[in-house]
Formats: C-alpha cells, sequence, structure tokens
C-alpha cells in the first residue's frame, strides 16, 4: 500500500508537470495565432492598397495624361514594390521561425500525451492492485467473523444453562437468608427489650460484681441451646457456593469473544480508511476528468475559430481571384498578386494541418474522457458494493455487540447475586456475634441482679436481726 501511495504521488507530480506545460504551449499557441491575426490585417491592407491600385489603373486608362500617370504609378509601384519585398521578406521569417516553434510544442505535446498515458496506465495498475488488496481483507473479515459466529454458538447454551441454575442456587439461599434474618431480627428485638429492662435496673444504682468468668460458659450454652431451638444450626450453610469456575470459564470465553470483536472493528476501520482513500482518489479523477472537458471545449473553440479563418480566407482568395482579369497576366502586379495568392494558399495549408493536429487532439480528448468515465462508473460501483458489504458488516456487528450485552447482562446479573450472597452472610455474621455479645451481656446482668438480691436479702436480714434485737432490749 505504502507503494502504491508512492507511485500515486509520483504520477499526481508528473501529472501537474504534464498540465503546467500543456498550459505553456497552449498560450504560445495563442501567441501564434495573435501574430497570424497580424498578418491577416497586414493581409487586409495589402489587399486595400491593391484595390487602390486598381483603381488608380482604371484612372490612368481612362484619363488623357496617361505618360504622367504611368511615371507616377511606376513610382509608386517601386516603392510599393520595395516596401512589400522588406515586409514579405521579415514575414516569411516570421514565419519560418513560427513553424519551428509550432514544430517543437506538437513535438511536447507529443512527449506530454506519451507521459499521461504512462501515467493513466500506472494509475490502473494502482487502481487493480487497490482491488485485489480489497478483496483480500474482505475475505479474511468473512472467515473472521465465520470463526467469531461459531464460538458465540458453541459456548451460548451451555453457559446459560450453568447460569440458570447458579441463579436458582442464589435464589434459594437468599430466601433461607432472608428467613434467618427475619428470625434473627425477631431475637435482636427481644434481647433489645432485654437490655431496656437492665438498663432500667442499672440506673437504680445497683453495680455489677464480679463472677462473670463463672457464667460466660453457662451463657454460651444457653444461646447455643436458644440457637438450636431456633432451628439456626439445621438450615444454615456458611459455605459458598461452588460456582466460580464456570464463570471464569464464561470470563475467558467472553474475553475471547472481545479479542475477535476488536479484531474484526479493526479491520472495519482498515477498510473505511481505504475506502476514504478511493474516495478521494474518485474525486481526484473527477477533477482530472472536469479538466480535460474543459481542455476539450477550448480545443473546439479554437478548431471553429480555425475554420473561420480559413473561410474567410477562402472567400478573399476567390474575391482576389474574380478580381484579376485574365488579359493582364504580363503586369508586374498581377504577378505579385499570384505570389501572394501563393502565399496566402500556403499558409491556407499551414491552416489546415492546424486545424487537423487540434482535431486529432480532440479525438484524444473525447477517448481519454471516455476512458474515464468507464473509470469513473467502474469506480463508484465499487464503493457502492463496499458500502453495502459495509453495512451488512455493521448489522452483523450490532448483532453480535446485541447478544454479548445480554450474555454481559446474565454475567453481571450473576455477579450481583454472589456479590448479595456474600453481604448476607457478612451481615448474618455480624448479627449473629452482636447476639452473642448481647447474650453475654444479658447474662452477666443476671448474674450482677442476683448479687445485689443476696446482697439485698442479707441487708434485710441484718436489719430484721437488729430491730429484734431492739425489742427485746427495750422489753
Amino acid at each position: 500500500m505504502l507503494g502504491s501511495k508512492l507511485g500515486r504521488v509520483v504520477d499526481r507530480g508528473d501529472n501537474a508537470q504534464l498540465v503546467g506545460r500543456v498550459h505553456a504551449c497552449e498560450s504560445q499557441i495563442e501567441g501564434l495565432k495573435k501574430a497570424k491575426e497580424e498578418l491577416i490585417k497586414k493581409l487586409q491592407t495589402a489587399e486595400s492598397t491593391i484595390e487602390t491600385l486598381h483603381q488608380h489603373l482604371e484612372e490612368m486608362g481612362s484619363s488623357d495624361t496617361l505618360t504622367r500617370a504611368r511615371h507616377d504609378h511606376d513610382t509608386v509601384v517601386c516603392g510599393l514594390q520595395k516596401k512589400y519585398e522588406t515586409e514579405i521578406k521579415h514575414l516569411q521569417e516570421h514565419v519560418e521561425k513560427l513553424k519551428d516553434t509550432v514544430q517543437e510544442k506538437s513535438e511536447e505535446c507529443r512527449l506530454l500525451k506519451q507521459k499521461l498515458a504512462d501515467s493513466i496506465q500506472a494509475s490502473e495498475s494502482a487502481q487493480i492492485t487497490r482491488a485485489e488488496t480489497i478483496n483480500r481483507l474482505t475475505q479474511s473479515l468473512e472467515e473472521s467473523q465465520k470463526r467469531c459466529r461459531n464460538l458465540l454458538e458453541a459456548s451460548s447454551s451451555q453457559e446459560l444453562s450453568q447460569m440458570k441454575i447458579h441463579f436458582q442456587q442464589a435464589l434459594a439461599a437468599r430466601t433461607i437468608s432472608d428467613e434467618m434474618c427475619s428470625s434473627l431480627q425477631e431475637e435482636i428485638q427481644d434481647l433489645k427489650e432485654q437490655v431496656q429492662m437492665l438498663e432500667s435496673a442499672s440506673n437504680l444504682g445497683v453495680s455489677m460484681a464480679a463472677g462473670v468468668q463463672s457464667s460466660t460458659a453457662t451463657a454460651f450454652h444457653d444461646q447455643n441451646d436458644s440457637m438450636a431451638d431456633l432451628g439456626i444450626k439445621k438450615t444454615l450453610d456458611f459455605d459458598t457456593p461452588q460456582g466460580t469456575p464456570t464463570i471464569v470459564k464464561h470470563h475467558s470465553v467472553t474475553n475471547q469473544s472481545s479479542d475477535v470483536v476488536s479484531s474484526l472493528k479493526s479491520e472495519l476501520e482498515r477498510c473505511l480508511v481505504s475506502n476514504k482513500q478511493k474516495r478521494a482518489e474518485v474525486t481526484e479523477l473527477k477533477e482530472e476528468l472536469r479538466k480535460f472537458k474543459k481542455d476539450m471545449l477550448e480545443y473546439k473553440q479554437r478548431c471553429e475559430r480555425a475554420d473561420l479563418l480559413t473561410q474567410e480566407q477562402k472567400r478573399r482568395i476567390t474575391d482576389l481571384e474574380s478580381c484579376l482579369s485574365p488579359g493582364e497576366k504580363t503586369n508586374a502586379i498581377e504577378n505579385r498578386l499570384k505570389k501572394d495568392i501563393e502565399n496566402l494558399k500556403r499558409e491556407k495549408k499551414i491552416l489546415l494541418e492546424d486545424v487537423e493536429e487540434l482535431q486529432r487532439r480532440l479525438d484524444e480528448v473525447s477517448k481519454s474522457e471516455e476512458k474515464l468515465t468507464e473509470l469513473n462508473r467502474e469506480l463508484s460501483k465499487q464503493i457502492s458494493d463496499m458500502v453495502k458489504e459495509y453495512d451488512q458488516d455493521k448489522r452483523q456487528a450490532v448483532e453480535r455487540a446485541h447478544r454479548a450485552s445480554e450474555q454481559d447482562e446474565i454475567d453481571r446479573l450473576c455477579a450481583d447475586t454472589d456479590q448479595l450472597k456474600c453481604d448476607l452472610e457478612k451481615q448474618f455474621q455480624e448479627q449473629l456475634r452482636e447476639s452473642l455479645n448481647q447474650s453475654l451481656n444479658q447474662e452477666q446482668l443476671r448474674e450482677s441482679l442476683i448479687l445485689v438480691r443476696d446482697v439485698l436479702c442479707g441487708i434485710l436480714e441484718k436489719l430484721v436481726g437488729r430491730n429484734k434485737r431492739q425489742q427485746t432490749l427495750t422489753k
């Protein structure tokens, strides 16, 4: 691809140089045409002077003073002959120079056309190579799409069944955990009521005494009995569900599918880049076609102007031939006019050759225009096919992405259920620890109440004994 790009850049530079040379040749041809128009103007002035001379001849033939007029006529004719000879010599030299320049420009045009044909052939070969690369890329894209489709079809059904089983297990565990949480909340509510009772007792000024260590074993045994009464140990299983290997496997498959999708995306991006380059080349070819059409119109206009000039020259030649009488062939003016006519015929021949050359160039430009239109049609067809293929690949990629998103949603749901299960287990452990701590505190408070009751009983017994002694003393 890099070589084709470099070749295309070089071809563009050569085409730009060729176009510049063609424009320079056209400007030189326009200068030559301007010189030709000046020569035509001079020829018109010469024709007008010839007409005046004819009038003078007629006047001299009709007048009585023929000798004097003949002398004046000879002097005028000699001066005009010298003047015309010098002018004709200069014009001939100028015409020869123009012929040489025209030959050089025609040779340059031929070389430029040859280079243009070579560049067109090189561009066609580059387009063929690009088409081959595009076909190869499309084949590789189709193969990768088939592989991705097979992977998705092979792994989707088995993983869906596994995910359903895990989901059902998670729902069952959730219901069990909800029941456990409700029972624990009831027990916590009871413990809160007991704590409130103990706090109200402690607010009466009763302090806790030693003996906590001796009652911890009984409290723990009572707590175990309360847990057994609730049926927590029989129904609760703190082991985590065995479902991680399938999830890991599913993640590996999803990673493989994501890698395939990323590779497909990169291939699609490369196809889009090549499509963009082809569109740029089509625009460049359209611009070149527009330039060729413009040049063809200019050549047509020049041919039309040359035809008009040749028709005008023919008309003037016929007028001059009609003006000349057959009885005056021996006259020097008639000989000069014949020479002028011959010169005009030669110029006419040159102009006809120029017209033929321009017509040939016009035919070549029309042929190149037809080739460019055919090439543009083929490129537009290829671009439309590529756009259709890209739309189809895009739809397939969207469908694959939709399926992958659904699978990812199922994976996220399973992960959320696992996370919820772990959170519930953690909350249950924390609540269990809190309930154990509260039961221990309750036992400690109960022991402290028993100690306070014993102390109060001892105090009451002492008071009763003291009262009895006082009564006996008083008696």
